[in-house]
């Protein structure tokens, strides 16, 4: 039955109910109409489900209700389904269901495992177990201490679960990984293809209710049926995890005591939820953030990339300062902390709550760089600059600004705002990227105009951050801008020697060029960037399938938007323009005719 008619199936809850097995360890009951459908839920008690004749069946209202013919083993006591007559009882459904009715299994617990021991017999379809054991016996699985009554009541089980696995049955496990036991559980069960995990990290030993906090009990049900993929189901959970107060205490109360940077993360989740226990539980950890957090918050083109990979490479040197650098793996080429920058446009500082609580538990400095900073200092909100300044309560914060002449700035930035790749970007800095603009009317613009009064922004950056300390670094080309940085976060005698992190401005040849590319579209801009950044001899790139797209763009490329203009301060001569872009035509036209060789 598809998922979206379930809501208009048949209420089978007051259907007529048949026992059709019955020994000393167990009964069986059918609930459905008398004319048996196309499948028939099979389900299997856990521990402390009722077991008398009457008890409903684990999660027999559940399927009934949503139209599904259900039949409920119901064990007179919690031995493991280690009854001598279970797979008589297996044998009896499936003749009294007939051959060719679908029957898939469900439990959780001990009805997983039950569910597990019997599909083969069954010859279920699929099987649906939450956090099943392997075996509570002690000789199989000494790590399980949990249920020492039943274990020693049991002993030895008769019936080995291995024994019975079923190559045409789809076994579906839902379980939680940080779960020691039940994970330790599930990795005695194969791993073969018709063997899947679906992790519901959290859940502890309760993935149903779990997954029933989350709003997810339809998806259950179209898991079960096979009208929902196991990879749907995991993006329903990530999508629905913070509704789960289960989910939310077990995965914050975890990372208390294993990531204490993520603590932040688990607070606001429960403040955001209105999880008030857990937000006072938390507030301890919250609390022990880093008192003293330095930021450097540009310019642009003032020796930014040299800097942060400077940082990156002397974590040492950075430690005997105790001052923590962050390092953002997740960020390719990229050395600084862009998500601060972003935050203060979309007023997400999660990240940054977790870096100062790290800093905090090391008791050191917070160091963050990030040059976008400076460009989006004038842009943030005064409902989100008030967040984070929220968020920085307490700390003392310091601003280190790194400055250089106005003219050389002004330029190295314009071909920076050529070069960079075009972007739809929240702030307004990224969408200045991939200008077509002249230099004088690029300055025009009064967002741009008003990056080049150093004193206004320095004033902002300050209100923003709610501090009075903002160091300001002369670069100059006689100095190396490094040493300079590093003296001013109390880093002394040390050099940048040997740094190869450079992030240098094109020639003024090539500005020029790639801003007339520019004006022809993003396409293009990028055929004509590739071109000017590749080697004297041939642009073709190591990816293959690259390669091709660009022979393709240079076989139909059109020159005709190509003609000199000055664009003072740039220094460019017609006879240098028309050299430079013959040179590029022959490139292009060396890189179309490769294609055909």
């Amino acid at each position: 039955m598809p998922a979206s008619a379930a809501g208009d199936a048949l209420d089978l809850r007051n259907a007529p109910s048949e026992i059709i097995y019955e020994d000393d360890d167990c009964f069986v009951r059918y609930r459905g109409l008398e004319e048996i459908g196309e499948s028939v839920i099979v389900t299997f008690p856990d521990l402390i489900h009722p077991t008398t004749i009457d008890a409903l069946g684990w999660g027999e209202p559940f399927f009934l209700k949503r139209g599904r013919a259900v039949i409920s083993i119901l064990q007179k006591k919690a031995n493991w389904f280690q009854n001598p007559g279970f797979f008589d009882a297996m044998a009896r459904i499936r003749e009294f269901v007939g051959s060719t009715v679908e029957l898939i299994c469900y439990g959780g617990s001990m009805g997983g495992y039950g569910a597990i021991l019997g599909a083969g017999a069954l010859r279920a379809t699929r099987v649906i177990a939450h956090c099943p054991q392997f075996s509570i016996d002690r000789s199989v699985t000494p790590f399980e201490r949990r249920y020492p009554a039943q274990a020693e009541e049991i002993g030895a089980f008769i019936w080995n679960v291995a024994d019975h696995y079923s190559a045409s049955t789809q076994y579906l496990i839902l379980y939680d990984p940080t779960h020691k036991v039940d994970r330790r559980h599930r990795t005695l069960f194969p791993m073969t293809p018709n063997w899947t995990s679906i992790p519901v990290s959290g859940s502890s030993h309760g993935t149903l209710p779990t997954l029933i906090e989350m709003g997810l009990s339809q998806q259950i049900f179209d898991l079960t049926v096979g009208t929902m993929t196991p990879v749907e189901l995991r993006l329903a959970i990530r999508k629905n995890r913070a509704a789960s107060y289960r989910y939310v205490r077990r995965m914050g109360n975890l990372s208390q005591l294993r990531h204490p940077e993520f603590g932040p993360i688990f607070h606001s989740i429960a403040e955001r939820q209105g999880y008030k226990k857990l937000q006072k539980k938390w507030m301890v950890s919250v609390s022990r953030l880093s008192s003293e957090v330095v930021v450097h918050a540009g310019l642009p083109k003032t020796g930014t990339t040299a800097i942060q990979g400077w940082l990156s490479s002397n974590q040492r040197l950075l430690d005997g300062a105790q001052i923590l650098f962050p390092r953002e793996a997740d960020e390719r080429h990229q050395f600084g902390q862009t998500w601060l920058s972003a935050g203060m446009i979309t007023g997400d500082f999660e990240r940054l709550k977790s870096a100062l609580q790290a800093a905090g538990r090391k008791s050191r400095r917070l160091l963050l760089s990030d040059e976008n900073i400076y460009l989006v200092a004038s842009e943030a909100k005064p409902e989100i600059a008030r967040q984070l300044r929220s968020v920085l309560e307490g700390c003392e914060i310091s601003v280190i600004l790194c400055e250089r002449d106005l003219a050389s700035w002004k330029k190295s930035f314009y071909l920076q705002s050529i070069r960079n790749r075009r972007s739809n970007s929240a702030h307004r800095a990224a969408r200045l990227w991939g200008t077509s603009l002249l230099y004088e009317p690029f300055f025009q613009d009064p967002f741009v105009n008003s990056l080049t009064d150093y004193d206004a922004v320095a004033e902002k950056l300050a209100n923003l951050f709610g501090t009075n300390r903002v160091t300001r670094i002369r670069m100059s080309p006689e100095k190396d801008i490094v040493p300079e940085f590093l003296g001013a976060i109390g880093i002394s005698g040390s050099s940048s020697q040997g740094v190869l992190w450079k992030n240098p401005s094109l020639p003024d040849i090539d500005g020029e060029i790639l801003r007339q590319a520019n004006a022809l579209g993003v396409r293009e801009a990028g055929f004509i960037k590739r071109l000017l950044l590749a080697g004297t001899e041939t642009p073709l790139i190591r990816n293959p399938k690259r390669a091709d797209e660009l022979r393709s763009i240079a076989l139909g490329f059109s020159w005709d938007g190509f003609r000199f203009e000055a664009n003072p301060p740039l220094d460019v001569t017609e006879q240098l323009f028309d050299s430079r872009l013959k040179g590029l035509r022959r490139k292009a036209s060396f890189l179309a005719e490769a294609g055909h060789s």
